[in-house]
């Protein structure tokens, strides 16, 4: 709901794996752990800024676009 609520939120994604396909990112302001592929290789630690995209109440799912 805070993410529906606040569309205009951006925040940092920490980069926790990086060894498959996408990349499995941490996003400690809100507490979720997400997979996506960046726009750049982003190393491991490394950081990078997303927004929430599609958003699913329903299905408990949101998806973040990287900005960077």
């Amino acid at each position: 709901m805070y993410l529906l609520q606040n569309p205009d939120w951006t925040g940092e994604a920490i980069c926790v794996d990086n060894s498959g396909k996408q990349s499995q990112f941490f996003i400690p302001s809100i507490g979720l752990e997400t997979y996506m592929t960046p726009n750049k290789a982003v190393d491991l630690n490394g950081t990078v800024m997303v927004k929430a995209a599609n958003i699913s109440i329903p299905d408990l799912a949101v998806d973040f676009i990287p900005l960077s």
